[in-house]
């Protein structure tokens, strides 16, 4: 995150999640560029979560960043299953 910063990868990551969201609907039918929409996806959430971490810290301090993240991840975990 140092050589990029964390606007051009959060900027990047968006792209990529707008493109693979707005294509879903179309790729359904054929089933491996499904499976590898899928897996992008995937890595965009893992992304995301990945870059997030030093965020935390970096505002929040290295006692409460790591704290408040971990509350982040649970409510995010609690918001989606409240969906189901």
């Amino acid at each position: 995150m140092d050589k990029f910063g964390f606007k051009k990868l959060m900027f990047i990551i968006t792209i990529i999640e707008i493109i693979v969201g707005s294509s879903l609907y179309f790729i359904i039918e054929f089933g491996i560029l499904f499976i590898i929409e899928l897996i992008l996806v995937s890595l965009c959430i893992g992304g995301t979560f990945t870059i997030l971490t030093p965020i935390f810290i970096q505002i929040f301090g290295l006692y409460v960043g790591p704290e408040l993240y971990g509350l982040t991840g649970i409510s995010i975990g609690i918001i989606y299953l409240d969906r189901f």
